[in-house]
């Protein structure tokens, strides 16, 4: 999937960003081929950040189940 790159870099403004579906975020975060605990290590992690506010609802779905 091909990501909107104008939207990724103003994420602050637009409050979204799109980096494709659940496998391509944690793609994104390098954790891809990491156990189920790092990914999901991983997530919270990102979760904390500012960035996260913008997530696209079905990742952040994605993010609680793995709680």
């Amino acid at each position: 999937m091909k990501t909107n790159d104008n939207l990724n870099e103003d994420w602050i403004k637009t409050l979204s960003w799109d980096l494709g579906d659940w496998d391509s975020f944690l793609d994104y975060l390098g954790v891809t081929s990491e156990s189920k605990e790092r990914q999901r290590l991983a997530v919270a992690k990102f979760m904390l950040l500012p960035a996260w506010e913008a997530a696209p609802d079905e990742i952040k779905q994605k993010a609680e189940a793995l709680r």
